[in-house]
């Protein structure tokens, strides 16, 4: 698939199991291209963030919300940072889990056909507590997840009311859409999307 303003890299299943090793710490990797970890887990999300040669995990702060996580139950990982992400996603659960894996990286395009940014608000309207680099953040449902920063109380809190102050970038790539003629249809569809960053109050956090 051509991207306009994104390459993507496949990952073969030995490359994305090397990924799964890396992040849960049996074979250190060199990932340190990417700042932050999204995984979904078959018993919860974690969160984590790269320091130096390691992947620091939100089960290390909060391991009553965030799981440990295993090569069983994972479902799919993202490494992301602002130039690329790194994403892999289970194929196959059982008898044994296969993996397999995708780099989406930036790449210089015309303005007109640049990717568009976006920013999603993350669930959490109130500070529950913080430690080793994690806060945690829960809102009325009792839903609850472990963000890789420390937030204040009152990054929370807006003229008295409560508030969701952290969000998460995205990016989205354009492709042309398939047509008859050899040119193609001229028009232009969302063929990928990635994981750039986390925002606070609207600005990046580094």
């Amino acid at each position: 698939m051509s991207l306009f303003g994104g390459s993507i890299q496949s990952l073969d299943e030995d490359a994305a199991f090397n990924v799964i090793r890396d992040v849960i710490g049996e074979t250190p990797q060199a990932t340190t291209a990417y700042r932050w970890l999204l995984m979904h887990c078959d018993n919860g999300v974690v969160w984590g963030r790269r320091e130096e040669t390691a992947w620091v995990l939100s089960g290390s702060a909060f391991p009553e919300v965030s799981p440990t996580p295993s090569v069983r139950k994972i479902q799919q990982l993202r490494l992301f940072g602002s130039q690329s992400e790194l994403l892999v996603w289970r194929t196959v659960r059982d008898p044994e889990p296969q993996f397999r894996g995708r780099v989406l990286a930036d790449q210089e395009t015309d303005a007109d056909r640049a990717p568009l940014s976006e920013k999603l608000i993350l669930i959490g309207d109130r500070l529950l507590a913080s430690a080793g680099g994690f806060s945690l953040i829960g809102d009325a449902t009792g839903s609850r997840h472990a963000v890789p920063l420390l937030c204040r109380a009152d990054d929370f809190i807006a003229d008295g009311k409560p508030r969701s102050p952290l969000q998460l970038r995205i990016r989205h790539y354009l492709a042309e859409v398939p047509a008859r003629a050899k040119e193609g249809s001229g028009a232009l569809r969302i063929a990928a999307t990635r994981l750039c960053g986390i925002a606070l109050h609207g600005k990046e956090v580094e």
